[in-house]
């Protein structure tokens, strides 16, 4: 497991790289503010989260995943299931519990108010990926280990889904143009950046939808999926209609963001849009 955590380590700063020379070569959207104030941000609240991780390490889905191994703890232990349909399986629930975790996020006032900071960002790009609020890291450093050990799942589809889910991450949320057909083709099975930007629309309704993570199985499955933005809408905007100005892009006001007073309309009503229709790699536990 040391090797495949190096190995995902790897390709997550490798693929960082290779979408960040990607936005310059085929952006998707130009830029509607400074870029080195927006990188500035969302680095330092990368580096956040990774001492916290650091201080925390215990706490991880992968130690969780060792820990139920070797007490023999939960479903998939006690089923001693092949690794041929543990491992798949693993990563299944592990998707699907990252997407009921980051509904949960939009859904309750306390959580939104963290996870915000997500959205806040006028301008997604690859470095959006890591931009969560330390707070929100230590909710999810509870959320998911917690899943994973009750269910007894495999460290190594623990390893897998980190490994699949970080280089998804920073795909999903890079700007970088596709091509709609193969971006329509694409999202039939993962989540595309077109698909993901959706979810960044500072329009309620689309900011409620298309939670995934990793599989946009699960957006589908419970009909909080959207091809597209609304028709009747130009060009899209992105980010909160709050939190717009430059003072508030600034990390000192980006990490005073949960606590500041709102306006009853600041947080999307995650049970009226999307319901009514139908965040180095282990940094990424906090995807969204």
């Amino acid at each position: 497991m040391e090797s495949l955590a190096t190995l995902t380590g790897t390709l997550f700063f490798g693929a960082a790289a290779l979408f960040a020379v990607a936005e310059c070569l085929s952006p998707a959207r130009a830029p509607t503010s400074p870029i080195g104030r927006r990188w500035l941000t969302n680095l330092a609240l990368f580096f956040f989260g990774f001492l916290i991780h650091r201080m925390l390490l215990p706490f991880t889905a992968l130690i969780a995943a060792q820990a139920a191994g070797e007490l023999g703890s939960g479903l998939f232990q006690k089923l001693s299931l092949q690794a041929a349909i543990a491992v798949p399986l693993g990563v299944l629930f592990l998707d699907f519990w990252k997407y009921i975790e980051h509904r949960l996020f939009h859904g309750v006032p306390l959580l939104w108010r963290l996870h915000r900071v997500h959205h806040s960002d006028v301008d997604v790009d690859f470095t959006t990926t890591e931009r969560h609020h330390p707070l929100e890291v230590c909710v999810s450093m509870l959320f998911l280990p917690s899943a994973v050990f009750i269910l007894g799942v495999p460290d190594l589809a623990v390893g897998v889904y980190v490994l699949l889910g970080s280089i998804v991450a920073l795909f999903s949320h890079s700007n970088v143009e596709l091509g709609p057909a193969f971006n329509r083709r694409l999202s039939w099975l993962i989540v595309t950046p077109r698909v993901h930007c959706i979810h960044h629309s500072a329009d309620p309704p689309e900011t409620n939808s298309n939670y995934g993570i990793l599989l946009t199985l699960w957006d589908r499955v419970f009909k909080t999926f959207r091809q597209e933005v609304a028709k009747s809408r130009g060009r899209q905007r992105l980010g909160l209609e709050y939190f717009r100005d430059a003072r508030s892009a600034r990390l000192d006001r980006v990490l005073l963001q949960p606590f500041l007073p709102a306006p009853t309309e600041q947080r999307p009503a995650a049970g009226q849009g999307a319901l009514e229709r139908g965040g180095q790699a282990e940094n990424l536990e906090t995807w969204g």
